[in-house]
């Protein structure tokens, strides 16, 4: 009997354990807010909404380019478009899966940049630019809470 509830036990702690690898899906005005706060906003940026999906799109810097979406509901138009955005070499990127969000990134050599797209949850976000400032673009990603 206190195998069973020992075994019980671990999986339950396993489990929850598990519930703190989720990360916070943010909306189009969340990402514009912290744009703003950490001074990457500008003129260049461009917010649209159609058919329950709303993104912000615009350039950072001269080499920095950001795309947000937000499908809202729509799960299965994400799932379809992901691969759209991966094209052809999506076998070339690293793919770390976790509770409710991956992350795709990789350094593209012949075009001198960094990709990296982060899917939480309904959302989706498009950093790319110059593969000398990887850190730096990743480091944008985790100020909106999309990378680790």
């Amino acid at each position: 009997m206190r195998k069973r509830t020992c075994i019980a036990v671990i999986l339950v702690l396993l489990m929850l354990s598990g519930c703190g690898d989720k990360w916070q899906a943010l909306d189009v005005k969340s990402v514009k807010d912290r744009l703003v706060q950490l001074e990457y906003y500008n003129d260049d940026f461009q917010t649209f909404s159609l058919a329950g999906v709303s993104d912000i799109v615009g350039r950072i810097n001269d080499s920095w380019m950001l795309c947000f979406y937000d499908y809202g509901d729509q799960e299965k138009a994400l799932d379809e478009i992901i691969p759209v955005f991966l094209a052809d070499d999506q076998k070339t990127f690293d793919v770390t899966k976790k509770a409710n969000y991956i992350i795709y990134e990789k350094e593209a050599y012949e075009q001198n940049a960094y990709l990296l797209y982060v899917r939480v949850d309904n959302t989706f976000l498009i950093l790319t630019g110059p593969r000398e400032q990887k850190e730096q673009i990743q480091s944008l990603a985790k100020d909106l809470g999309y990378y680790e």
